[in-house]
């Protein structure tokens, strides 16, 4: 039996550090690729990330799948996320644990909310 459900949810680590103090993971390149045919249709940005690990250097490649905004911090209590936004299909909440190299932000998926016209 699992005593702990991670469905929908997911967690933000500060960078760690390597051996030489600096962080072993860095932005080192950003742009676009376009797949397919129709560039209008088929336009993605990436961004490079040089990742440091076991004296080896990779060179990884993401693609954006979502965004976050900072939540209004006087409008809101404990139980609202400090960042919302967008995540593929979904709705994406981040709240922020922790200070300095304990700081975290643990995430939570949820489906959008349904626009009602006059609500």
């Amino acid at each position: 039996m699992k005593e702990h459900d991670d469905t929908n949810r997911g967690i933000l680590f500060k960078t760690k550090l390597g051996g030489d103090g600096k962080p072993n993971k860095r932005i080192v390149m950003d742009g676009n690729i376009f797949e397919g045919e129709d560039i209008a249709e088929n336009k993605m940005n990436i961004i490079m990330v040089e990742e440091r690990w076991e004296n080896k250097t990779y060179l990884n490649l993401y693609t954006r799948i979502g965004t976050l905004y900072k939540n209004d911090m006087e409008l809101r209590d404990s139980s609202y996320p400090n960042y919302g936004g967008n995540f593929k299909d979904k709705r994406i909440s981040g709240w922020v644990n922790g200070e300095g190299e304990q700081k975290r932000i643990r995430l939570s998926l949820s489906e959008k909310r349904q626009q009602h016209d006059g609500d």
